[in-house]
């Protein structure tokens, strides 16, 4: 991993914004490079607890790169979608309120994209819009089975329509 300006790049992902979730301890090499990150502009959001230790020593080190640096901000969960989204041009929008996590990335000529229910108690019926450069099929992809099928879309002014609902 190396740090080019804003940019954290791991083989062949590149990351503007890094998310720290749920760590007690993070490596020397991994502190280095977040540090390394947040003084080039990149973004670095922690998650809940903040690591409490370097090395596997006690630290505080972590801690202080959010005294240190305005581009480093500690959420948790519930404010974490609207945190991701500033600063962003992400093509996602969706009608859920908050309910589903959206992720989405770029592969050559392709968009991968995730949505996770957040709400455990009930089923929703929403709408995913995704502005992008061409016509796109969505596909169903069922982590249980590994099953893939095809998901109703529609595409019409330069808006990509998928309507959804998650139990």
């Amino acid at each position: 991993a190396v740090v080019d300006g804003d940019t954290l790049r791991i083989k062949n992902g590149a990351y503007k914004t890094v998310v720290v979730s749920g760590a007690l301890t993070v490596r020397k090499t991994t502190f280095s490079l977040l540090e390394n990150l947040l003084k080039n502009g990149g973004r670095v959001v922690f998650v809940g607890d903040m690591p409490k230790y370097v090395d596997g020593l006690p630290s505080d080190k972590v801690e202080k790169l959010l005294e240190t640096y305005d581009n480093a901000v500690k959420v948790n969960l519930v404010s974490l979608p609207a945190e991701l989204k500033k600063n962003t041009a992400c093509p996602i929008s969706d009608s859920a309120n908050g309910n589903v996590f959206a992720q989405i990335r770029k592969d050559n000529d392709r968009y991968i994209s995730v949505w996770l229910n957040r709400n455990e108690t009930s089923a929703e019926e929403f709408e995913i819009t995704a502005k992008l450069d061409s016509d796109y099929r969505a596909e169903l992809w069922t982590a249980e089975s590994g099953d893939r099928e095809l998901y109703p879309s529609i595409f019409e002014n330069e808006n990509f329509y998928v309507p959804a609902s998650f139990f």
